[in-house]
């Protein structure tokens, strides 16, 4: 096998030659290769170091080993000019191996382990955290000290709090202290009716379970935490609120169960930068609607479109329907194609939103602003996509383009499938562990059950894997996005964390 890999490796090396192209990698890997080269190295290094002093590397613990040895080459070997003593040189790392992507362009940690440990490296260590409340340092000091990361070199350090937050805490409504770190348990009996807590738990039940703990935990914070407010030094409180609280999901996909489940209890949350608009219940009901449009004689796709929220019907309506009720839903999509053909889509769009009623039928569901803000969203991708659509046939057609273009690679930062948060009121912000890097919040939740092996005891260490350390990672995570209060489904500590 690794006699294929240089094979391959070599034959698309020799295929980009002959073509003219270079890849990122390859513009890379030539510029390493140059500057260790014997006898074009020295003079190639030289010219650039001379261009560039000071070299200043962020986020070290992603950079690939080819990568490591361009600046190392340049900069590592800090020289000093003879007339002042001066180094000619100087390269700074930063970075926390514990926040590697492995699996991110190469990364590669052991390329941090070697650059820390090359002989005359000043290590430095921040250990003030000004963005999280004593409570929580302490707290999250109990539940990984002595923990690593993947290494045994990689281990958890502990920072401290700044005087000015010395006081910081979160409170009840009574003034007795909130927990800074919980850790919640999610038992398997809870989902087996009784039986044996031996009993195995499905992934999807235990998330069901997790997620509507969630609902339940949260609701508790909002009705009975108050939180320092911010910019004031004199210990003034407010209420905790909807808008003071994330989610982290390992995946869009479980950010939808958890806004469901936060919606049962009445609790407002918004996906941010999740899924697709056009995978929603809303895009569905859409379609319903144009493709009863291009052919409104048809009974059956009349009767669906009742169904779509665009009319109302629910399953009873459908089945008591009459003809002379399936032939009144027939003529408004009659009349409403033939404004499609001789005005356009978007006085077509206009006079459905404003004729069926919908928005007042959607706005009554319990995720009503969630709803009707795609049903908006789509409505608006139809305008500037479809817009030169001449009939319900070219605009049905166009919906159906859309929804099959839809990538799930595209940047969700830029995308405009990606859909949109459905008010600018207070809300629980769900979003990915990914996106969430660089954010903080006052209460940070990871509903992640952790599952382990029966001989892996219970924490954070594993396997030396690259792939199963970014699994784990998320709890950690969480932690560090929380300055004031974090919440995660996991198995019990080694041991107890006061609070």
């Amino acid at each position: 096998m690794r006699d294929l890999v240089r094979e391959v490796v070599t034959q698309v090396a020799a295929r980009r030659r002959h073509n003219g192209t270079l890849s990122f990698d390859d513009l890379l890997v030539r510029l390493r290769d140059a500057l260790v080269d014997p006898t074009t190295g020295p003079l190639a290094a030289e010219l650039l170091s001379q261009r560039f002093s000071i070299a200043l590397i962020d986020e070290f613990q992603d950079t690939d080993p080819v990568q490591w040895a361009v600046f190392d080459t340049l900069f590592g070997n800090t020289g000093t000019d003879t007339t002042d003593g001066s180094a000619t040189s100087a390269l700074t790392l930063v970075g926390d191996p514990k926040q590697a992507i492995y699996a991110f362009r190469g990364a590669n940690v052991h390329t941090y382990l070697q650059a820390i440990g090359t002989p005359g490296t000043d290590l430095v260590e921040l250990r003030s955290n000004w963005r999280s409340d004593p409570a929580v340092l302490r707290a999250t000091e109990a539940l990984l000290e002595g923990v690593t990361f993947g290494d045994a070199d990689i281990g958890f350090h502990s920072v401290k709090a700044p005087q000015e937050h010395a006081d910081r805490r979160f409170t009840d409504v009574e003034g007795n202290v909130v927990p800074a770190l919980s850790l919640r348990l999610l038992q398997p009996e809870a989902a087996t009716d009784g039986s044996s807590a031996t009993t195995k738990l499905r992934a999807d039940k235990a998330r069901e379970l997790a997620f509507a703990d969630l609902a339940r935990h949260v609701r508790h914070l909002l009705e009975h935490t108050v939180i320092p407010r911010e910019g004031h030094s004199d210990g003034t409180t407010r209420a905790l609120q909807p808008g003071d609280v994330a989610v982290l999901v390992p995946v869009n996909s479980h950010g939808s169960a958890v806004r469901d489940a936060l919606g049962e209890l009445g609790i407002p949350a918004v996906l941010t930068r999740g899924d697709k608009v056009l995978d929603s219940l809303a895009a569905r009901h859409w379609h319903r609607l144009l493709h009863a449009l291009e052919r409104p004689s048809d009974a059956r796709r009349a009767r669906s479109a009742a169904t779509s929220w665009f009319f109302g019907w629910d399953a009873d309506a459908l089945a008591r329907a009459a003809d002379h009720d399936v032939a009144a839903v027939q003529h408004k999509l009659l009349v409403w194609a033939s404004h499609l053909h001789s005005r356009g889509v978007s006085s077509f769009l206009g006079r459905v939103m404003t004729e069926s009623g919908v928005a007042a039928r959607v706005l009554s569901r319990a995720d009503g602003d969630r709803a009707m803000t795609d049903i908006e969203h789509v409505a608006e991708l139809l305008a500037a996509d479809a817009a030169a659509a001449s009939g319900p046939a070219a605009l049905l057609s166009a919906f159906e383009e859309m929804t099959g273009s839809s990538d799930a690679t595209t940047d969700v930062s830029s995308d405009p499938m990606a859909r949109c948060v459905e008010s600018d009121a207070s809300a629980v912000q769900i979003m990915t562990t990914f996106v969430a890097k660089g954010l903080e919040f006052p209460v940070v939740c990871c509903p992640q059950p952790v599952a382990r092996r029966p001989e892996q005891r219970p924490g954070l260490v594993g396997r030396r894997d690259q792939s199963a350390d970014d699994r784990r990672r998320p709890s950690s995570t969480g932690v560090r996005r929380a300055p004031r209060r974090s919440g995660s489904d996991a198995p019990p500590p080694s041991s107890p964390v006061p609070t």
